[in-house]
């Protein structure tokens, strides 16, 4: 067998054991930590919507529109024309 071919041969078992050993460390290892739930806080986009029919030309106050990013958390800071002023 010629140096040259055994050389390469002896380099590319090398290599095979150095990733054998590599894969069985990376598969063995410890699992993943497991996550826990935690109470899911809406992030999303601010969104207006409109109370009552706008047709074109409709002039907008504060009781035309309502904020709200989801239907339990209503956007803080913005008037709510579904309360009462004096409730």
């Amino acid at each position: 067998m010629d140096v040259k071919k055994l050389i390469l041969l002896v380099g590319a078992l090398l290599v095979a054991a150095v990733t054998a050993v590599m894969a069985k460390n990376m598969f063995s290892g410890a699992s993943a930590p497991q996550a826990a739930a935690t109470p899911v806080v809406p992030a999303g986009p601010e969104v207006l919507v409109a109370t009552r029919s706008l047709p074109v030309g409709t002039i907008i106050d504060a009781e035309a529109l309502r904020c709200f990013r989801d239907r339990r958390h209503p956007c803080p800071g913005y008037h709510d024309a579904t309360r009462r002023a004096d409730a």
